[in-house]
């Protein structure tokens, strides 16, 4: 399951009664398929269906995990390393399939409720976090320009120099 066109999509297999063939051959007949189950995050209620040539498409991280028989991989941060959850939150999020910080700064404010009482609270720390990762990257990205400047000074500055010529004075 991975999280996909703003929603979680599961593909698995199952079968299904074939009522035509139920009542043609008289005893309870059953087709193996693939189904998949789309669920909104922050929400309990999705109804599993039989698997379209289309979902394919709009779910390839998830297609790809089930076809290869592993999990698909979160993009964004997961919420298990970020440490402004308690464990609680923490439990609260994963419960409303809530697994990144994107995700949960993306939470519908009609929605948040279902995250209970500090939900919104929790919504405003991911919100908070993800506009400080742009800051983070600027920050990354000149400490490396001045640690480069401060290798090229350090070299320049240990390359021996000629020897000056002292100039005898008089006595």
């Amino acid at each position: 399951m991975a999280f996909e066109d703003q929603v979680f999509a599961t593909f698995y297999d199952d079968s299904l009664k074939n009522d035509s063939q139920t009542k043609k051959k008289g005893y309870a007949v059953f087709d193996d398929v693939t189904m998949i189950k789309i669920q909104v995050p922050n929400q309990q209620d999705c109804v599993p269906r039989p698997l379209q040539e289309k979902d394919k498409t709009r779910f390839p991280k998830s297609w790809q995990a089930f076809v290869t028989g592993k999990e698909a991989v979160e993009d964004g941060f997961p919420l298990e390393q970020w440490p402004q959850l308690t464990a609680g939150e923490l439990k609260v999020c994963h419960a409303n399939m809530i697994k990144t910080v994107e995700q949960l700064a993306g939470v519908a404010d009609s929605a948040i409720h279902r995250l209970g009482q500090g939900g919104m609270g929790m919504k405003t720390r991911a919100q908070k976090f993800i506009s400080n990762l742009g800051e983070v990257d600027t920050l990354r990205e000149e400490n490396r320009k001045l640690k480069k400047r401060i290798e090229k000074l350090e070299a320049k500055a240990t390359t021996k120099k000629p020897a000056r010529k002292r100039l005898k004075v008089a006595s």
